[in-house]
């Protein structure tokens, strides 16, 4: 499936969702195995990370608060695994891209240019020939 969206032009979205990422891992460690599946599958120019989170510190009582009140309306049934922390700890920041983009130099060594490609613009890129 990521291979034919790649095909087809389209990008890959890499979450930072820790449900959506692991059963029971919140770490970055999911989140960094499934970029680099993405990557080696459809290559670095398909590969985006998505940034639609909050850029905030969220007191753990507070976002634990705002996660069960979304988890209510959003996964109701239960089905969707969510649970907290949502998002791995270490991206609880209003740098969270910063972070991300750190995890991709320090732990993956993908190289600048790479870094700026999934981090927008490929996603860029993808909206001015899609568009």
């Amino acid at each position: 499936v990521l291979k034919g969206v790649a095909d087809l032009g389209g990008v890959i979205g890499i979450t930072t969702l820790t449900f959506a990422l692991d059963e029971r891992d919140n770490s970055l460690d999911a989140f960094r195995s499934h970029l680099g599946h993405a990557i080696d599958t459809c290559g670095i120019d398909s590969v985006v990370i998505g940034s639609d989170a909050a850029y905030l510190r969220v007191p753990e009582e507070v976002g634990r608060k705002q996660f069960e009140f979304l988890k209510a309306k959003v996964d109701s049934l239960g089905t969707q695994g969510a649970r907290y922390p949502e998002h791995p700890l270490e991206c609880n920041r209003p740098q969270r891209m910063f972070d991300l983009e750190r995890e991709m130099e320090l732990r993956m060594t993908i190289l600048q240019e790479g870094r700026e490609k999934i981090l927008g613009k490929n996603l860029l890129r993808f909206f001015r020939e899609n568009l």
